[in-house]
């Protein structure tokens, strides 16, 4: 199983990104919110956003596994969101908030949204329309 590869990735990225806000609670002493410190801040936006945007391409990824889609395109959609999250990391931990690694973090997440899920209607759509699936 493909996407259960990409999970288990995204599972440990997800450990290191709470252990990172964890530490900097404890050396900060701030045990909710961020408390103005912009070091604390960054880390909770980047595992926040982490945890916002990688379901769905897990979810599509998934249906597109079950759909019997070839694994090179789920492996293509996988590495292309690791990417992506590490370049949204290093934006906003760099301080690049605006800069190059943000924005093609951007692009990356909502190529994979819009490709993930066009394949997705491309699976299904022949079904709903009472069309010959091809199978194997």
């Amino acid at each position: 199983m493909v996407t259960g590869l990409y999970a288990a990735v995204f599972a440990l990225m997800q450990v290191w990104l709470t252990v990172q806000v964890s530490m900097r609670r404890k050396k900060h002493s701030i045990a909710y919110g961020h408390g103005g410190n912009d070091e604390l801040e960054r880390h909770i936006h980047v595992r926040g956003n982490f945890a916002e945007t990688v379901p769905m391409a897990l979810f599509l990824m998934l249906v597109l596994e079950g759909g019997g889609l070839d694994y090179w395109v789920i492996h293509v959609l996988g590495v292309a969101m690791i990417g992506s999250r590490v370049l949204h990391a290093l934006g906003v931990l760099t301080g690049d908030g605006h800069g190059t690694c943000k924005r093609l973090s951007i692009w990356l997440t909502l190529g994979v949204y819009v490709i993930a899920a066009v394949l997705s209607i491309m699976l299904a759509l022949p079904i709903y329309l009472g069309l010959p699936v091809q199978q194997g």
